[in-house]
């Protein structure tokens, strides 16, 4: 086309083997959706330590990993125990198995959707796979990330939020790459970190908003996870006690199936809640607290 010019090439990173096709294919389905330029979307979404190094800097980092990846390791600990599984939880992970579309796990609060995520990542790497696990926040990261670790000693475990240093992100994106890491844990960007080999896809508090990029190239993460887990055939599990209004419509379509987990681990009660409508009570005078008479009493 006539008026444009285009700029060379700066450097070629021949150091690192080429970004797979299916990440690929994953930016320019979100930069096509989302209505962002290719190049603008891949630049915010891989890790900004690149465009610093020239290629014999990054052939040295990549050797280092690769070095690191092949020392033998320390005597491992032993996993725990794994705890029993109710009845909902392994009929969720035979459905898991077997799912043919994104699941939706319903379960409310305690009833152990963790622990499915863990059995089905446990299979999905002793398959020889890899497991991404999104998280809304970054303060659930390490908490998630201690619990993997425990389960799976010996497994590379690399987390990817905007908590990193550079040096960091960088360092656990090339593990991820390079197809080292075994499991990927981190927020809505990390729906972005290429995989060689994925074979498994959760995304916990799937409704949190948390998950969408509000600023520079607009994504939801979680919708982008749903694209993916369909372009490779791996399943994609969205846990929530509240899931949002667009997955429960999905599950009523048929699009998603719903795997309900209503009992609580342990078989303890939900809180009881009561509603208490503020409409029909005498207005607070000015400067008066605006809690409801019942909230004060129970309080008190």
């Amino acid at each position: 086309a006539t008026g444009l010019e285009l700029r060379p090439v700066g450097t070629v990173l021949s150091a690192l083997p080429p970004l797979p096709a299916d990440w690929r294919a994953l930016v320019d389905f979100a930069a096509a959706y989302y209505q962002r330029g290719v190049g603008e979307l891949a630049l915010a979404v891989l890790p900004p330590e690149l465009r610093k190094l020239d290629d014999t800097q990054l052939a040295r980092r990549v050797a280092r990993l690769q070095r690191e990846a092949a020392a033998p390791s320390a005597a491992l600990p032993a996993p725990p125990a794994q705890p029993a599984l109710s009845a909902e939880q392994a009929a969720a992970l035979e459905i898991v198995a077997a799912a043919d579309r994104p699941l939706l796990l319903h379960g409310v609060t305690g009833s152990g959707k963790t622990e499915v995520y863990l059995r089905a990542a446990e299979r999905a790497l002793a398959a020889g796979r890899q497991a991404l696990v999104l998280v809304p926040e970054i303060n659930l990261t390490p908490q998630l990330e201690a619990r993997f670790a425990e389960r799976f000693p010996g497994r590379v475990l690399v987390s990817l939020h905007s908590a990193l240093t550079p040096a960091q992100r960088l360092r656990h994106w090339l593990l991820a790459h390079l197809g080292r890491a075994d499991l990927v844990l981190g927020t809505r960007l990390a729906v972005f970190t290429p995989l060689l080999r994925p074979g498994l896809i959760v995304v916990d508090e799937e409704h949190d908003p948390s998950f969408k990029q509000q600023e520079g190239a607009r994504y939801s993460a979680r919708d982008l996870a749903v694209w993916r887990a369909a372009q490779r055939g791996v399943p994609v599990l969205l846990g929530s006690a509240t899931p949002s209004l667009e997955s429960w419509q999905r599950a009523l379509q048929g699009r998603y199936r719903r795997v309900e987990m209503a009992a609580r681990i342990g078989g303890g009660a939900m809180p009881r809640v009561r509603i208490v409508d503020m409409s029909v009570l005498p207005r607070p005078a000015e400067g008066e607290r605006v809690l409801a008479p019942a909230l004060l009493h129970a309080l008190h």
